[in-house]
């Protein structure tokens, strides 16, 4: 009797686990999941490629500031 109870309930974990798998993997993503997602993703590209250009006061060159730089780098 305690056999059969007990494989019923490692069968249920079993399908909860896989329940949970299947939920994580294959949940499609609403509207609003997608667009923040994409938000995140153009928002981490932005910081990565102006990370270079912050200054020791927090503001950003100016892109006029930049090509100064960079063509005194150049030349």
């Amino acid at each position: 009797m305690k056999s059969l109870e007990c494989r019923r309930q490692t069968k249920r974990e079993k399908e909860n686990k896989e329940g949970w798998l299947k939920r994580l993997f294959r949940k499609k993503r609403n509207i609003d999941e997608t667009e923040m997602a994409f938000a995140l993703k153009r928002y981490k590209h932005w910081h990565f490629m102006m990370e270079p250009w912050v200054q020791e006061d927090g503001r950003i060159l100016y892109p006029s500031e930049r090509k100064s730089i960079l063509d005194s780098i150049v030349r």
